[in-house]
Formats: structure tokens, sequence, C-alpha cells
């Protein structure tokens, strides 16, 4: 009986410790929202450089996530939006490329071992993802006003998708 309550009382730790670090991830977020510029807020007469003080400015940005995930994004575009929260181990992989505009991809994983590859062409694609499991894997590629929502709860589940507009 005892050791029943030990896996019980660790597993409610551990989904203590996924939101807490989920809600710290986002009050960080909100946080440095107002000091992020927005596209919008530069003048049409405006040169861009490039600064190291600056990732704004960068098309590329590499991320690991404080558990050691691998985390990359490209952005080309205007208004293009990845939202990722990555808690789950140091094995879980992002890899987000989005060229053209209002483009947006909200990933979430939870788990352990999961991969998500996402390429969005063209205008307005969305693409959404909650991984909560282990060995999961999403590869998107989406071309011009398409829409993927997937929920992958489970284990070792591949989706393979490939998206044109017509």
């Amino acid at each position: 009986m005892i050791g029943n309550n030990k896996k019980r009382f660790s597993r409610f730790n551990k989904l203590a410790f996924k939101r807490a670090l989920i809600n710290w991830v986002m009050f960080f977020c909100y946080i440095l929202s107002p000091q992020l510029g927005h596209a919008q807020d530069l003048g049409n007469n405006t040169d861009l450089q490039d600064s190291n003080l600056s990732l704004s400015l960068s098309t590329t940005i590499n991320f690991s996530s404080a558990l050691g995930g691998s985390i990359t994004i490209g952005q080309y575009g205007l208004y293009n939006t990845t939202n990722i929260i990555q808690a789950g181990s140091n094995a879980n992989t992002i890899s987000v490329i989005q060229q053209g505009n209002n483009n947006t991809a909200d990933i979430t994983q939870l788990g352990v071992d999961n991969t998500v590859n996402v390429l969005q062409e063209g205008e307005n694609n969305l693409f959404k993802i909650i991984q909560d499991g282990d060995g999961n894997v999403a590869n998107v590629n989406q071309l011009g006003e398409q829409n993927f929502i997937v929920h992958q709860i489970g284990n070792e589940m591949t989706v393979n998708i490939t998206q044109f507009q017509k």
C-alpha cells in the first residue's frame, strides 16, 4: 500500500512540476512582451541592421530549453508567430520554418523524445500540436492558407502531412 502511495505522489509531483514550468515560461513571455518590437512598429524607410542586442531582427533563432531540448526557428516574412512550450525531456526537438506572411505555429511538447518538423510557405497557415506522450513524431508541410491541428496524446505516434493550396 505504501508503494502505491509513493507512485501516486511521484506522478503528482511530475505533473505539478510540468504545470509550474509551463506557468513560469508563460509568465516570462508575458513580462517580456511589452519590450518586444512588432513589424508594424517599423517605418517604411527603416533600414534594418542586425545587432548582437536584437534577436527580433534575426531571421533564424536557435534555442535550447532549460531541460536541454532543441528548438530551431526560421521565420522569413511579416507577422509570423511561433509559440512553443517544451516541458518534456532533453530529447524533444522542434524545427519550424515559416516563409511568407501571417503564419502561426503553436507547439506544446510535454513528453519524452518527441519530434516536430514544420514547414509553412505562403500566407495564413496555421499549425497547432500538443504532444503529450513519448516518442511521437509530426512532420508537416503546409503551402498556402492551410490549417492543421493535431493532439498526439499517447506514445510512438507518427503524423506526416503535406497540404497544398488549390
